[in-house]
């Protein structure tokens, strides 16, 4: 008999302990529900399942991005039914009407004019159908585009139209703000409301908020005040601002609105702060002009002798883009660059964009469908939401009206090398992993990708050829619709494929990390069972010791 050591009592604790043990861990599974909380619980076991998680969620993501596809399929399929019926079933309509020799010149004019609207309302729905902002009905993209940006082919617009000299436009917030004939006007972004704002000045530049302008007077020094003309300060005091009614160096602000960047003649270009009216030299080229900033204020683009040039503005890091230009404009989002420049193609001085390092240059304006209504294209000037460029342009067809602002919409195809059969891809994510993707063909249904935009009923032979080229249009679009219902039909087979996918995931994921509630109730039970007893026994193996003192008596 020993008292030192009592063995027993610590063989019962020992098993105990395993069993208190063991209870927690089902206390545990028993209220998660899961029958792995922890890494200790199954490792191997929480490595798969953490993985199919991954899949199960990338799938549900999925399901969304598939009806997101399927109502973008849906929408464009609709918009071509309308540009079928009514537009051209009536376009066909008055060509065969057309094509009877009882109608008179006038009366074949009258039909031309209701043709005419039709084709309007075509390229309209073309050029408007649109899926979160994602134009679906004019997306041929050409060799050699911007980053996939161009004009939209009829949206350019003249927003001024009167005797006097436009130019110099300057767009923020829903205002643009030009120079007319010395002085600064005010107007709408559709070209209405202009009023005057600053008298005798030039060059203005709206803030990046809209609420400000700066302008240079012919005193050669930098003003600013509030839009509509009122608070003037004076920035500068030095008359070394260069200063053009007409061609002057555009001014520009930085982003947050603190200071704004001007050409200091013999200087180079110069910033002027605002509030304490300090300056910089940002680049000590004296032929430098035309300053923009990018949307993070670390760049600067401006024209100088031999082209166009970005400076990153902490240091003389100097790039040349392009070797001829003017008056670069960096897009809302940093990525493109418009300015003007001589194009060997038209021998006119056409608008160009081109990637913020110089690459894919495309020439925009020289493509236009009214490009031969204006030239000396000059002064881009991007929308804030990078969507419309506005520009100065003489008026080729009425030369009295000297030049206007013009305004043309980004996001058609302006190439010469288009080809209107090889569409606008765009891929929808259709699974949780990479390449499981449905890849959808968008089109171009205006009236010069169908083949009618010149369609004339004006003499009986031009009308029955018109019912050839509007038949071949109506095969066209019904073959586009064939091919959307298609895509639909295929998004809604793999939408219910990767629902049943990811319901067969759930269940395997199930089986791998929830409890078994009754074999886990069952395991408990037993093991509380356990629990009680090697409690009696430790209260017997105590009782030994107490047998012991007997013994001593």
């Amino acid at each position: 008999m020993k008292i030192n050591h009592n063995l027993a009592a610590l063989n019962i604790y020992r098993n105990q302990q395993q069993s208190t043990k063991v209870i927690s861990n089902s206390f545990n599974k028993l209220a998660s529900g899961q029958r792995i909380n922890q890494a200790a619980d199954d490792a191997a076991g929480l490595a798969i399942s953490e993985k199919m998680r991954g899949q199960i969620r990338g799938l549900e993501k999925a399901k969304h991005n598939i009806q997101d596809g399927i109502s973008l399929v849906q929408t464009a399929e609709a918009a071509l039914g309308q540009i079928n019926d009514p537009h051209l079933q009536r376009l066909r309509e008055l060509a065969v009407q057309a094509s009877n020799d009882t109608l008179t010149q006038e009366d074949r004019q009258q039909i031309q004019l209701e043709v005419d609207q039709l084709k309007e309302g075509i390229d309209f729905i073309a050029n408007h159908t649109e899926f979160n902002t994602i134009k679906l009905l004019n997306r041929v993209p050409g060799t050699g585009e911007s980053s996939g940006v161009a004009i939209t082919n009829g949206s350019e617009k003249p927003l001024t139209n009167t005797i006097d000299y436009d130019t110099q436009p300057s767009w923020q917030a829903n205002k643009i703000a030009f120079n007319r004939g010395g002085d600064i006007y005010i107007m709408n972004t559709d070209g209405s409301g202009p009023r005057l704002a600053v008298n005798n000045a030039s060059q203005p530049a709206l803030s990046p908020d809209g609420s400000m302008i700066a302008y240079v007077r012919p005193d050669k020094n930098l003003y600013v005040a509030a839009i509509d003309g009122t608070g003037e300060r004076q920035l500068t005091t030095t008359a070394d601002l260069h200063f053009d009614s007409t061609f002057g160096s555009r001014l520009t602000w930085s982003p947050s609105g603190e200071a704004v960047y001007f050409k200091a003649e013999n200087k180079g270009i110069e910033s002027v702060n605002l509030s304490d009216g300090s300056r910089l030299i940002v680049s000590h080229d004296t032929s430098a002009a035309s300053p923009s900033i990018s949307p993070d204020g670390k760049t600067m683009v401006f024209q100088a002798t031999g082209g166009i040039y970005s400076i990153q503005v902490d240091s003389t890091d100097l790039q040349n883009l392009v070797s001829s230009g003017e008056q670069p404009r960096f897009s809302p989002d940093g990525k493109l660059i418009a300015f003007s420049a001589v194009s060997t193609a038209t021998n006119d001085t056409e608008l160009f964009i081109m990637n913020s390092d110089g690459t894919n240059v495309n020439n925009i304006t020289g493509k236009m469908d009214t490009a031969s209504l204006h030239n000396h294209n000059i002064y881009p000037e991007w929308s804030p939401d990078g969507n419309y460029i506005v520009f100065h342009s003489d008026n080729v067809a009425n030369p009295s009206t000297g030049g206007d602002i013009w305004r043309v919409e980004l996001g058609g195809a302006t190439t010469d090398n288009v080809n209107h059969n090889a569409p606008f891809h765009m891929r929808i994510q259709t699974g949780a992993n990479v390449g499981q993707n449905v890849s959808i063909a968008l089109t171009d249904a205006r009236t010069s990708a169908l083949g009618i935009h010149q369609l004339s009923v004006l003499s009986r032979e031009d009308a029955e050829k018109a019912i050839g080229q509007i038949d071949n249009a109506m095969k066209r679009i019904s073959a586009e619709r064939s091919r959307f219902g298609v895509y639909q039909n295929v998004l809604e087979h793999v939408q219910a494929n990767v629902e049943s996918y990811g319901e067969n995931m759930v269940t395997s994921e199930s089986r791998i990390r929830d409890v078994d509630m009754a074999k886990e109730q069952t395991k408990l039970v037993g093991h509380q069972i356990v629990l009680q007893a090697s409690q009696s026994m430790m209260a017997q193996a105590n009782q030994v010791m107490q047998g012991i003192l007997q013994v001593l008596k």
